[in-house]
């Protein structure tokens, strides 16, 4: 897996999952893809962490969308959930959700759409000359 070397310093993303093993290899997948990723368990453990120091992104269950947009303006949240009829989407969107993904989520489309996040936040880049 090749890193992200678009960014000086990488992309820093909280992933929210109950259960172990899935936010603990999502964590390690991304941080092999070059980004910072950490992971929390609970919902009161990721709104610490996002407390603490907010991630650039965070990856989470829709339930938990408001409040950890309350506390962080510029966190992008993503919900990861297996609801995918059209209420679901109607409530990600009210709840502040930046992007709703359903489960099982392709690992390559996350990490495109995190590096297209990364690319943006560094700003216009000066164009070398050939």
């Amino acid at each position: 897996m090749e890193s992200n070397p678009a960014t000086s310093a990488p992309l820093a993303i909280l992933v929210v999952d109950d259960d172990r093993d899935t936010a603990e290899s999502q964590a390690h997948v991304l941080n092999l893809y070059g980004f910072k990723a950490r992971f929390a368990l609970t919902a009161e453990d990721a709104l610490r962490e996002v407390a603490a120091d907010a991630p650039d992104v965070v990856l989470l269950d829709i339930r938990l969308a408001r409040a950890v947009k309350s506390l962080s303006k510029t966190t992008s949240v993503f919900s990861v959930t297996g609801c995918n009829e059209p209420d679901d989407y109607r409530r990600s969107g009210a709840a502040g959700i930046d992007l709703h993904l359903v489960k099982p989520v392709d690992p390559a489309f996350l990490v495109g759409v995190l590096r297209g996040i990364a690319t943006s936040r560094m700003g216009p880049r000066p164009v070398e000359a050939p």
